[in-house]
């Protein structure tokens, strides 16, 4: 199994909890995205104490205008989340991997030529792409209200361009992982930090001090650091990070089986094997 896919398929339980933590603290997402910054800050010392950051002022600048978008991104999908819930909220992940999955063969033709060449393999993994975006749609039947699909848009848009834009700026092979993950780190520290000051703005101030909020945002800002961190290596390390896209997909799949134990709901198994036949295809195709 390619790295990138095992680090997707790790992901994408990280991914599922993301999508719905706030679905149960129900924390304002102005607010989520300043405390955070509590949980981050540690880990972006002892990233920069232990591996080698790039040393190139543009690097941070990007880094910069990434995580004044990321703040836009992350509150929309955390007040989405908690408006409408996790697995309704995921729907940007459908939309987010045939974004991402364009923008970068715009970006870097070349990557499309494996399944030009093969035009099997290009009709299995736009297959796998419909299977995806299919399942998630029909995971649970009837309850994709149009507000809800409204909601999450502008969250595939401003997540699709950044995956793209972190896959082109991130060191890959033949850097060594140090080097990757340091970037990678760098990258999130500068990103996740950044983001607190728009969003004080956006709420008008600091926040007062609720210790359930703080806790609460703190544990999702390690959450964020680590998981990130890992479908950033796998953006790098993949052909085209629309492929990421397909397999992190099976978050749903996580959330959906766990509302099944949890709470008895009745799920479409059918939309289920969707999902996983479609990371399965993608893995062999693209992996």
């Amino acid at each position: 199994m390619e790295t990138w896919v095992l680090l997707s398929l790790v992901f994408s339980v990280f991914g599922a909890v993301i999508i719905s933590y706030n679905h149960v603290f129900k924390i304002d997402g102005r607010e989520l995205v300043i405390w955070r910054s509590l949980g981050i800050l540690p880990l972006a010392v002892a990233a920069w104490w232990w591996l080698p950051w790039p040393t190139e002022w543009w690097f941070y600048a990007i880094s910069v205008g990434l995580g004044v978008a990321s703040m836009v991104g992350d509150v929309l999908l955390m007040n989405a989340a908690a408006a409408h819930g996790g697995r309704l909220s995921s729907m940007y992940v459908p939309m987010k991997m045939l974004w991402v999955f364009a923008l970068w063969v715009v970006v870097d033709p070349a990557s499309a030529a494996p399944l030009l060449e093969a035009p099997w393999k290009l009709a299995v993994v736009l297959g796998c792409f419909g299977l995806a975006a299919y399942g998630i749609g029909h995971i649970r039947r009837n309850d994709v209200s149009v507000k809800a699909l409204l909601a999450v848009v502008p969250v595939a848009l401003i997540f699709g361009v950044e995956d793209v834009i972190e896959k082109y700026v991130l060191p890959g092979p033949p850097a060594s992982a140090e080097e990757m993950v340091g970037a990678t780190l760098a990258m999130l520290s500068v990103m996740f930090l950044v983001a607190a000051l728009p969003a004080m703005v956006w709420l008008g101030g600091f926040p007062r001090w609720n210790t359930r909020t703080v806790l609460a945002s703190v544990g999702f800002g390690v959450l964020l650091m680590v998981g990130i961190g890992i479908l950033l290596v796998a953006f790098v390390l993949s052909p085209n990070p629309g492929y990421v896209g397909a397999i992190t997909a099976l978050s749903t799949v996580w959330l959906a089986l766990w509302a099944r134990v949890r709470q008895g709901e009745r799920n479409n198994m059918v939309a289920i094997l969707m999902l996983v036949a479609a990371a399965v295809g993608v893995a062999v195709v693209a992996g």
